[in-house]
């Protein structure tokens, strides 16, 4: 019996779309979504909630979504944005991206951390701010994985020492034998 590949495509952003890939369904098409991810450079400002409204609004059949993100945008306005998804009948699945580092805080020394949207720096002893900060970043990412998980939407917290093809394969492959 012969079936249908599903088709991907695929969306890239920061404050505005820099990568645009229609779904497509060939290998060649596969090869110019990793080319075009490879290819992109972080931007300084993100606009998420605005750009996921747009989307939602512009895609005219349901399918799944899948968004690969860190998050760090106004909260409410990204599970506002989700929720538009969700009210269009799309599956949802938010692979939530954080480096190691983020979570364990593992730092001993003074360190100098930069704000990679607006470029200010601050110096931080790690023995009088580790505690505190493991604590809200645990808040951080339980207020994604709560959000998620009242709107029926899929949340994985990733580690980004995981290459993405690998982490997206690996996570698309466990989900698809959960659904067995």
């Amino acid at each position: 019996m012969c079936r249908e590949p599903d088709m991907v495509g695929v969306i890239a952003f920061d404050d505005d779309i820099r990568l645009h890939l229609p779904p497509g369904s060939t290998p060649a098409h596969l090869d110019r979504i990793f080319r075009g991810l490879e290819e992109l450079s972080p931007g300084k400002k993100t606009a998420i909630g605005s750009t996921f409204h747009k989307l939602a609004a512009s895609l005219a059949k349901r399918g799944l979504v899948i968004v690969i993100s860190d998050l760090y945008d106004e909260p409410s306005e990204i599970v506002k944005a989700l929720q538009h998804f969700v009210y269009k009948k799309h599956q949802i699945i938010v692979l939530h991206l954080m480096d190691p580092a983020e979570l364990d805080f593992p730092f001993k020394k003074v360190q100098s951390f930069v704000d990679m949207e607006t470029d200010d720096r601050i110096q931080v002893d790690p023995r009088y701010v580790r505690e505190a900060y493991i604590e809200e970043v645990n808040a951080f990412v339980e207020y994604y994985r709560k959000e998620c998980s009242d709107r029926n939407i899929e949340y994985a917290l990733t580690p980004t020492d995981t290459p993405y093809d690998r982490m997206l394969l690996n996570y698309l492959a466990r989900r698809k034998a959960l659904m067995r």
